[in-house]
């Protein structure tokens, strides 16, 4: 038994030092497995690694890996940089167009590129860049310019110049022209029509207007007869007849009042209301019945030769 003790004793500190060199060598070779698990990727070592091992990423974890970088993504910056060529920013005249509002739009982003890289990086490079870009765009303009002013002469139903010339000796012509044909339609117009003219006496509007309406009743030979709605009149038109109940049927609702009339068929068209001058007067009674709707302005009748 004392001998047994004896053997026993010494063991104790040998298994000591074996216990913790065997402890040395786990740490190591866990340190050596974490070492390892680093040089590893990520899905490697998802793999490998038991989820008992894996408390740290929570029950609910998923790691995803990082995407590989999408081509045209990686190659925008590299076309973002690229300086724009002005020998190729518009299309060739004789090239077809598949799809014109696509290539518009790509020679729109070309300019804007030019002129937006300019405003924030306003280098020598850049500068002379968007020159190029800016004279390309004013050559493709007057080419645009040139070849409709061209076309224009061959086909003068195209030409407003005659509609409206702007020559000063053609203006003159046209003008002169143009005052004639009107004073002649509205002669022949007095011969058929008449004018209401609703005032108040009241109305310093009125009172403005009249002077306006007897000369150009005058000068075309028109019928006026004034109506009153308070019962007082103007000096240019005495005989007011005093009639609310008539300017209420006429659809009179401010003075003063023009409406032109042709009592026999019924017709009645406003003129204005409110005050006018002797030239809108003219114009607007010129265009009801001379000027069809849409027609932008008097044009000369010239002779034309038909094919």
């Amino acid at each position: 038994m004392n001998a047994s003790r004896r053997i026993l004793i010494p063991l104790l500190p040998l298994l000591a030092v074996l216990s913790a060199q065997a402890q040395s060598s786990q740490v190591d070779g866990a340190n050596a497995s974490v070492a390892a698990t680093d040089a590893l990727p990520a899905a490697q070592v998802r793999e490998d690694r038991p989820w008992i091992e894996r408390h740290a990423e929570g029950w609910f974890w998923r790691d995803v890996d990082p995407e590989e970088p999408d081509e045209k993504e990686a190659a925008a910056p590299a076309q973002q940089a690229a300086r724009i060529d002005p020998n190729t920013l518009y299309p060739p005249l004789d090239q077809p167009l598949a799809d014109p509002l696509a290539e518009l739009e790509r020679v729109k982003r070309a300019i804007e590129t030019s002129q937006a890289r300019v405003a924030l990086q306003p280098t020598n490079e850049n500068i002379l860049n968007w020159m190029r870009v800016q004279a390309a765009v004013f050559r493709r303009s007057s080419l645009f310019a040139d070849n409709m002013q061209r076309l224009s002469w061959r086909n003068p139903d195209l030409d407003y110049n005659q509609v409206r010339p702007y020559n000063p000796v053609a203006l003159k012509t046209y003008s002169q022209q143009f005052k004639q044909d009107r004073r002649e339609a509205l002669r022949e117009i007095a011969r058929d029509y008449g004018l209401y003219f609703v005032i108040a006496e009241s109305c310093p509007y009125c009172h403005a207007m009249a002077p306006y309406l007897r000369r150009f009743a005058e000068n075309y030979g028109f019928t006026v007869v004034t109506v009153t709605i308070d019962g007082g009149t103007v000096p240019e038109f005495p005989d007011a007849m005093y009639s609310p109940e008539f300017a209420e049927k006429l659809g009179v609702k401010t003075t003063p009042a023009i409406i032109l009339a042709r009592p026999s068929e019924g017709v009645i068209e406003p003129i204005s209301y409110g005050f006018i001058d002797l030239g809108e007067l003219e114009m607007r009674i010129y265009r009801l019945f001379r000027q069809e709707p849409g027609q932008a302005t008097y044009q000369v009748k010239t002779q034309r030769i038909e094919p």
